[in-house]
């Protein structure tokens, strides 16, 4: 007679639905001690079960006691079942995500903050919003929704929200403007240490530069005075020749000179070789005289055989 199979004492039943946490549920795998025997997941309101001391899921249990069935680790058919609040503390105390980690709340913490935190404080639940327009939106952007965005919020709440935008477009253009007068200041800054290099880099340069303009200057006038002294001694040089070539002005008929002008005399001269001057020609002429400081110029013709 073939023995029937040996049947272990811890037997889950695959039957009934899971009432424990998953382990990845978890930050760190929870220790097996923690683990439910039917459900084999992380124990939700663990109960003390009296039979054999086991930890079992409140639901779990539950649902066995509604079956009627017997303790699924030692098979007691009498037994009680207590709340373990040690035991639940142990479980809450483990180290667990928001439940909206995966919408971007970063929060972390024991499992007993859990609902607190995603009730009152995470940014990531939807709220409906209080005008009645019928949006859900994440906490964090209820606020600006209820302010700026919903069609249903009072006037007031509207004309704020304009008065708001307004200001804040002033306050950007204030701010550009500050940005821009700081910019051309800088710009001013450098434009003026730019020219004052270039006046300090130069300004041996201009020193000589001026130096050389004046010596050129002095040159250039101590040339014209040369200039002038050669052009009046040369003058007189072709004074001299003309009334040596006239030979008939005396040297006291000349009066000095002065501020370079040559004051003639009124003269007279004499005729010579009078025959000759009648065969040849029959005139001739005097030297040129003027009849005063601002006279005439005049020129004596003499004809030797008459004129008519």
């Amino acid at each position: 007679m073939a023995e029937a199979p040996e049947i272990p004492l811890c037997q889950p039943l695959p039957e009934l639905p899971t009432g424990g946490y998953d382990d990845d549920y978890f930050l760190e795998p929870p220790h097996e001690s923690l683990h439910c025997p039917v459900c084999l997941l992380v124990l939700r309101e663990p109960h003390l079960i009296s039979c054999c001391g086991t930890h079992i899921c409140q639901v779990c249990i539950e649902r066995i006691q509604a079956n009627e069935q017997s303790c699924p680790c030692c098979r007691s058919e009498n037994y009680i079942n207590v709340l373990d609040k040690k035991e639940r503390g142990k479980v809450l105390e483990l180290k667990v995500h928001c439940l909206n980690s995966v919408k971007g709340c970063d929060w972390v913490g024991e499992l007993g903050d859990q609902e607190r935190h995603f009730t009152n404080k995470c940014q990531y639940v939807e709220k409906v919003c209080h005008y009645g327009c019928g949006g859900k939106y994440p906490r964090f952007l209820l606020h600006t929704h209820e302010q700026d965005e919903c069609p249903e919020r009072p006037v007031e709440m509207k004309m704020a929200t304009f008065t708001k935008q307004f200001m804040e477009k002033v306050c950007t253009l204030e701010r550009e403007i500050i940005n821009l007068n700081k910019k051309l200041t800088d710009q001013e800054e450098r434009h003026k240490t730019e020219v004052y290099a270039l006046e300090t880099k130069y300004e041996g340069e201009i020193i000589k530069l001026n130096k050389r303009m004046k010596d050129q200057e002095e040159r250039h006038k101590m040339e014209s005075q040369i200039q002038q002294a050669d052009e009046m001694s040369q003058l007189k040089k072709d004074l001299s020749l003309l009334i040596s070539l006239a030979g008939k002005v005396p040297s006291w008929y000349i009066a000095p000179l002065t501020d370079s002008t040559i004051l003639l005399h009124p003269c007279t001269f004499s005729m010579f070789n009078f025959s000759h001057h009648k065969r040849v020609s029959g005139q001739w002429w005097s030297t040129p005289f003027y009849t005063g400081p601002d006279g005439y110029k005049l020129q004596l013709r003499v004809d030797a055989n008459g004129n008519g």
